[in-house]
């Protein structure tokens, strides 16, 4: 798969809010490996028949397609990071399902990513994209219905840092 157009949206993302937020020349590693966290914390909690066996809630599709987009904002802007560090861009992006094998409950899926998101590195970061287009399949969303999701609220993050969001 080839994640080209994705990093230059997300480049234009990102260097828009840099220079909105007055943000040159800082680290953001962490603060964005975090606000991954909270998204993959925010995807699993728009599934709560996975682990909320104390409700009756229902597991939410649409606001889960929307956590998914904004974890894949977060990994592909810590993926621009990562690329000025090496030195490349990491682009194209081959995958297996995450739980291929079915071996895994939903709740150890996103435990794993969690964990994944933690130890995020350069080192990682494939294995890690990887694990994230191969979730957008174990969740049961086609590429389409992600892709429809991914421009629509790339537009409204941009319109949300032209209004000062």
């Amino acid at each position: 798969m080839n994640l080209q157009k994705y990093f230059s949206y997300q480049r234009q993302l990102d260097d828009l809010i840099i220079r909105e937020k007055h943000l040159t020349g800082r680290d953001l590693f962490s603060r964005k490996r975090l606000a991954l966290m909270v998204e993959i914390a925010e995807l699993a909690n728009e599934f709560p028949e996975t682990f909320k066996f104390w409700a009756h809630k229902k597991n939410q599709y649409d606001k889960a397609l929307i956590e998914l987009v904004d974890i894949f904002h977060f990994t592909l802007s810590i993926g621009l990071d990562f690329g000025k560090i090496s030195g490349q861009y990491i682009y194209h992006v081959s995958y297996m399902p995450i739980n291929s094998h079915g071996h895994l409950k939903l709740e150890d899926v996103f435990k794993e990513f969690m964990v994944s998101a933690a130890k995020l590195s350069p080192k990682t970061y494939v294995m890690f994209m990887n694990d994230f287009l191969a979730l957008i399949d174990t969740l049961g969303f086609t590429w389409k219905e992600f892709e429809e999701a991914y421009f629509e609220k790339n537009k409204i993050n941009h319109e949300r840092q032209a209004s000062g969001y």
